[in-house]
């Protein structure tokens, strides 16, 4: 996630730039796409032998998510109406359980009409805001594969979850994007990183919409005055990267040079901000290939982006076609925030938190790949941007007590999250040195695709990959409020170190 509050946009040469437009874009066309499903493990704890418990054991977010069952696949299928804002939807749930059942929670704030197990009908009620309470009519043993049908409806922008109410109404659809959360407003789920799953999305809109998801998308059907929109996400996905933007957009799509297809969308408007947003996503491409040339081969089978018409104030990494804020383009260009999302492709989506507590390695990794992305792009180097970012924060600013390997809940999107988070990498670089430093990151990404990670066990990692022992330095970096003293044995550029 990039919050816009504190947007400091990397500026790039006016060459760097235009280096990156080079991709070619094609009118949308719309042939299906059929996907092959991913095999992945998710660990769920229990509360006892046949109660799946109502939260998935998060440390921030206690009630996030559930146990009992390991969710396989999402076959969600949502229709929106303006005039009324409503949302209706049937949600068909493939799970393996992970322990004997007779009750277990989804996360759903909608409105429950009817649930099936396994086709027969379940007993189910309310235990909270979002926790859907369900009871099938017959025990659920463990290791079996269940199938789970909720059907639901309600107008998802009236409700509000912790203060929070991602669903934003827009002058022509609606924006489902949000972090930590955003499923339990239009569909049932797993809702937390932990449990991730393959997803196909149906998007039933008034005719003249589109409607915009994750994945590749399959195809468009018309039944008298609604459009079907299908999407295929064949990758594992957590819940919250799930989204859908409903609206008058303009499609274009194209591959990259690599052979990756892409798909972009903006608002059909002449507005500056539209053209300046058609620009940037139009470089989305050539920044794809970088990344893959930084980190690895991109893990996913579809890419892009979609400026949003709604003034959400944040961009988020949604999984292979980021969601940005119009508000980004309204004074001028932002090639670093591309930067920023899509790297969350590799830190965030594909290797996911583990824990919330862990958001450092998706902030830290996705504000320091900026930094990396400017250096090799006739930029300030990382670490004149590391010297800057210094510079930023006086020594008794409350951005040094933010301990950014366990920021509490409240913190998990502050400022220090990024910048001190990109500062920590750029010290990692400095102390182990080129070779190592490649060696930790590429390795990371490549043993834990399509997985999770957790702050510990990246600095376990690390340590493991360098003859140095790191735990002073990522103790001081990560969870030791106060500036920290610029020394060689914590990473500090040379030009610092007096």
């Amino acid at each position: 996630m990039t919050n816009f509050s504190f947007r400091r946009p990397i500026a790039l040469s006016l060459a760097a730039a235009l280096a990156l437009s080079g991709s070619a874009m094609a009118a949308v066309s719309l042939p299906a796409m059929a996907q092959s499903s991913s095999a992945h493990t998710a660990v769920v704890p229990s509360r006892d032998g046949s109660v799946g418990s109502p939260g998935i054991g998060d440390s921030y977010f206690p009630d996030h998510g559930n146990g009992g069952y390991d969710v396989q696949h999402y076959d969600v299928n949502v229709s929106y109406e303006p005039k009324t804002r409503t949302v209706t939807g049937t949600t068909s749930i493939t799970a393996l359980t992970t322990q004997n059942l007779t009750q277990f929670n989804l996360d759903l704030a909608l409105t429950p009409e009817k649930v099936l197990v396994d086709g027969k009908p379940a007993s189910f009620s309310r235990q909270s805001t979002h926790e859907l309470v369900v009871r099938p009519s017959q025990a659920l043993t463990k290791g079996a594969k269940t199938n789970i049908v909720v059907t639901y409806k309600g107008v998802p922008e009236k409700i509000e979850i912790d203060g929070e109410k991602p669903w934003i109404t827009t002058s022509d659809g609606a924006v489902a994007v949000g972090q930590p959360y955003i499923a339990s407003w239009w569909f049932p789920s797993n809702d937390h990183p932990r449990d991730k799953a393959t997803f196909s999305i149906s998007l039933n809109v008034p005719k003249g919409l589109k409607a915009l998801s994750n994945g590749s998308l399959q195809k468009v059907t018309n039944q008298g005055s609604t459009d079907t929109w299908s999407w295929q996400e064949s990758t594992p996905m957590a819940p919250y990267l799930a989204f859908a933007v409903i609206g008058r957009y303009d499609i274009l799509r194209g591959k990259t040079s690599s052979g990756i297809p892409w798909l972009t969308a903006t608002p059909q408007s002449n507005e500056s901000w539209v053209k300046r947003a058609k620009e940037d996503l139009a470089k989305t491409p050539a920044v794809i290939d970088w990344l893959s040339k930084t980190y690895g081969p991109y893990p996913f089978t579809t890419t892009g982006g979609i400026a949003a018409n709604a003034d959400m104030g944040f961009a988020l990494e949604n999984q292979s076609r980021p969601v940005y804020s119009s508000k980004f383009w309204a004074k001028g260009h932002d090639l670093s925030l591309i930067v920023h999302e899509q790297s969350h492709q590799w830190f965030g989506d594909s290797t996911s938190v583990r824990d919330w507590k862990d958001i450092w390695i998706n902030e830290g990794f996705a504000t320091w790949t900026e930094w990396m992305y400017a250096e090799k792009h006739d930029g300030p180097n990382a670490d004149e941007a590391f010297a800057q970012a210094w510079k930023d924060y006086a020594q008794d600013s409350s951005f040094w007590k933010i301990k950014i390997g366990d920021p509490g809940p409240k913190q998990i999107f502050n400022r220090a999250v990024y910048d001190r988070g990109a500062m920590t990498v750029q010290a990692l670089r400095n102390k182990v040195g080129e070779e190592a430093f490649w060696k930790i990151v590429r390795g990371w990404v490549a043993s834990h695709r399509h997985g999770h990670g957790s702050v510990q066990e990246f600095m376990t990692y690390a340590n493991k990959h360098t003859s140095q022992d790191l735990r002073p330095f990522f103790e001081a970096w990560l969870f030791t409020p106060g500036k920290p003293n610029p020394s060689a044995d914590l990473g500090f550029p040379k030009s610092m170190i007096r």
